[in-house]
C-alpha cells in the first residue's frame, strides 16, 4: 500500500500550484504589455489585430481579414487556408480592445488550472510540473502570438482531455469541438475522441455541427479569394534550429532545452499511461500528428497545438523514471 500523504502536504502543494498559476498568468500579460510598448509584433499578429480593429469599425469578419491580408501581402489571399476560422475573431471582435489582454490572462489561467488537474495523478510533482511546462509555452508565446488561434485553442484542448479522462463525455465533446472550431489543427484530437464515442448522441451532434461550421467557412472564405493572389507556401528546409523551435516554447537555447526536456518526459509519460488513462491517447495522437507537421511545413507556432498538452504528462514521465531507476541500480536488487 502506498504511504498516505498528509493533508497539510497536499494543501501546501496546491497553494504552490495556485501561486504558479497566478505568477505565470501575470508574466504572460506583462510580456504582452512590454512587447506592445516596444513595438514588437509578429507579422500574423498584426493581421489579426487589424482584422479586429476593422470588425469593431463595422466590417464583417471575412472582409476585415481579407483587407488585413492585403495590407500584409500587397494582394488578397488565393487559398482558403489563409483565412482563419471565424469563431475566435468574431468573439474577440465583439469586446472592446482594452479587454483583450485581460481575456488573454483568463485564457492562460484556465489553461494552467486544467494543466494542474491533468498532472495531479502523477505524484506530488505532477501538478506543479504540468503548470510550469504549460506555463513556459504560454509565457513565451503570449508577447507575439496572443491573437493566434493556436494560443486560444489550448484551454479547450486541455479541458477536453480532462473531461474525457473524468468520463464527462458531453463536456469533452463541447470542449474539443470548440478547440477544433478555433483552429483546424485541433481537429485531430476531436476526430480521435469522436471515433471512440461514435455511438453517443452528443458526439454525433458535435461532429455534424463541426462539419457544417467548416462547410460554411469554406464557402464564405472562397468568396473573398483573389485569382493570382499570394499564399505563403508550406515546406521547411529542415533547418535544425527551426525544427527545434517548432517543438519548443521559444526559438532560443533556453526554449530548446525546456522543449526537449518537457517533450521527452511527456513522451515517456504518455507511453506509460496512454493505454490505461482516458484522454491520454488524444494527446498522444495529437502530438504525433501536429509536431511533425509543424517541423515539416516550417510553422513554429503550430507547436502550440500540441506542445502544452504534451507537457501535462511530464510528471508521469518523472514518476515512470523514478520507479525504474531504483529497481535497476539499487544494491538490494543484486543477487549473490
Amino acid at each position: 500500500m502506498a504511504p498516505s500523504v498528509p493533508s497539510t502536504s497536499r494543501d501546501m502543494g496546491w497553494w504552490l500550484v495556485v501561486g504558479l498559476v497566478v505568477g505565470l498568468s501575470v508574466a504572460a500579460v506583462t510580456g504582452i504589455v512590454r512587447a506592445d510598448a516596444a513595438g514588437l509584433r509578429d507579422v500574423d499578429q498584426v493581421v489579426y489585430l487589424q482584422t479586429l480593429e476593422a470588425m469593431r469599425s463595422g466590417d464583417g469578419y471575412y472582409d476585415a481579414m481579407t483587407s488585413a491580408l492585403m495590407t500584409k501581402e500587397g494582394v488578397g489571399p488565393s487559398a482558403v487556408r489563409a483565412v482563419r476560422p471565424p469563431l475566435l475573431y468574431v468573439a474577440l471582435g465583439s469586446v472592446p480592445a482594452g479587454l483583450v489582454t485581460p481575456l488573454v490572462a483568463v485564457a492562460v489561467a484556465c489553461s494552467l488550472g486544467v494543466a494542474a488537474r491533468l498532472g495531479a495523478p502523477f505524484g506530488r510533482a505532477g501538478a506543479p510540473v504540468a503548470v510550469i511546462g504549460v506555463g513556459c509555452w504560454l509565457v513565451a508565446g503570449a508577447p507575439l502570438l496572443s491573437l493566434h488561434a493556436e494560443f486560444w485553442g489550448i484551454p479547450f484542448l486541455l479541458a477536453g482531455v480532462w473531461a474525457e479522462r473524468e468520463g464527462r463525455s458531453g463536456w469533452a465533446a463541447l470542449a474539443l469541438m470548440t478547440a477544433a472550431a478555433t483552429r483546424e489543427l485541433f481537429i485531430v484530437a476531436f476526430v480521435v475522441a469522436l471515433l471512440g464515442h461514435r455511438r453517443e448522441r452528443s458526439w454525433r451532434i458535435a461532429g455534424a455541427g463541426l462539419v457544417a461550421y467548416y462547410l460554411v467557412h469554406v464557402f464564405l472564405a472562397t468568396q473573398v479569394l483573389v485569382a493570382g493572389g499570394r499564399q505563403p507556401g508550406l515546406g521547411n528546409s529542415l533547418d535544425v534550429a527551426l525544427a527545434l523551435s517548432a517543438v519548443s516554447p521559444s526559438g532560443d537555447t533556453v526554449g530548446w532545452v525546456i522543449g526537449a526536456t518537457a517533450g521527452l518526459l511527456g513522451v515517456i509519460g504518455l507511453l506509460t499511461v496512454a493505454r490505461g488513462q482516458r484522454g491520454a491517447m488524444l494527446v498522444a495522437i495529437q502530438t504525433a500528428v501536429v509536431l511533425p507537421l509543424a517541423v515539416m511545413v516550417g510553422r513554429q507556432y503550430w507547436g502550440l497545438a500540441a506542445g502544452p498538452a504534451l507537457a501535462c504528462y511530464a510528471g508521469a514521465g518523472i514518476e515512470a523514471m523514478r520507479r525504474r531507476v531504483p529497481a535497476r541500480w539499487s544494491l538490494g536488487s543484486v543477487t549473490t
